[in-house]
């Protein structure tokens, strides 16, 4: 798997009835939508100055902030492991954007942007409020197509491993390179998706700029921190296929991510079993909430 047109991805349609489209779009663009954007993914791409920021999320309201408020910059979202119940907030939360959901592009302005951003800036951005941020309410054709993609093994995940490998097992292979390459690759992805569901593609001196600063950062970096960089990269990438980042996280403990919100609480090292399996077997229902908890604190077979 050399290059992009060599992807495996399943690729959803944008029919309603029956209905193809991606779940996250499915979710997020309708007045019922469950579930929060990741407060650990948005801070990361705001710190790191990235441009997938507006294609990965977009906001329902410009000064939507945490747990309802009106004085952010419309990225309201949740950190893991926040377990409060949920006020009145469907129409203010952040939702999925057009990658990779085919949902829709934020073109309005960030208000805590300031001129250290040169990636992810206000350019020809729509001041006030996000573009379509009121239609997403009446359902009307501005609401993306839905005809998004599941990434399974793409290009840019194979350069990810191949740079790890050369990293950690001395392939002899070229690990900045195979990084720089991965990165690109799923950059050119997300705007090639963008581009043909109603979206901005990114600007190819947008790619080029972030690829550069990535290669100097890599350059700077001591052993672990290479290791660190790569890993963090590889978790941004696998945006939409959370199964691989989550065995990569489990794995390698790497990237390095924000604590739990609970102090009682800890990363699960397992899914958890279904309600209705604890429920409804008799081998396991009167000691159902310990069988959970070890699902939580006990390592896979790989990990030990």
């Amino acid at each position: 798997m050399t290059e992009n047109a060599h992807d495996f991805t399943f690729r959803y349609g944008s029919n309603v009835t029956p209905n193809s489209r991606h779940p996250w779009y499915i979710n997020s663009y309708n007045t019922s939508r469950s579930g929060y954007m990741s407060m650990t993914l948005i801070n990361r791409l705001k710190q790191q100055d990235d441009p997938r920021l507006r294609y990965y999320v977009f906001r329902m309201r410009s000064n939507a902030g945490l747990a309802n408020a009106t004085n952010g910059d419309g990225y309201y979202g949740r950190y893991p492991g926040d377990g409060a119940a949920s006020p009145a907030d469907h129409s203010t939360r952040a939702i999925s954007g057009i990658y990779p959901a085919a949902g829709l592009y934020d073109n309005g302005t960030i208000a805590t942007l300031t001129s250290a951003n040169q990636l992810l800036n206000n350019e020809g951005a729509s001041a006030g409020t996000t573009a379509n941020s009121f239609r997403i309410a009446l359902f009307t054709s501005g609401d993306g197509t839905g005809a998004g993609i599941l990434p399974l093994i793409t290009n840019a995940m194979v350069n990810f491993i191949r740079a790890e490998a050369a990293l950690t097992l001395n392939t002899g292979e070229d690990a900045r390179k195979l990084l720089l390459d991965a990165v690109t690759a799923q950059l050119t992805s997300v705007s090639t998706l963008s581009a043909s569901n109603k979206g901005n593609a990114i600007p190819a001196t947008t790619i080029i700029g972030f690829i550069t600063r990535l290669g100097q950062q890599y350059d700077a970096a001591d052993a672990a921190g290479k290791m660190q960089l790569l890993m963090m990269q590889k978790w941004i990438a696998l945006y939409g296929n959370g199964v691989e980042a989550y065995n990569d996280y489990r794995r390698t403990g790497l990237p390095q991510l924000e604590d739990l919100v609970s102090p009682l609480d800890t990363f699960p090292f397992r899914f958890y079993y279904s309600e209705t399996e604890m429920t409804s077997n008799a081998s396991v229902v009167a000691n159902r909430d310990a069988v959970q908890r070890a699902q939580q604190l006990t390592p896979v077979f790989w990990n030990k």
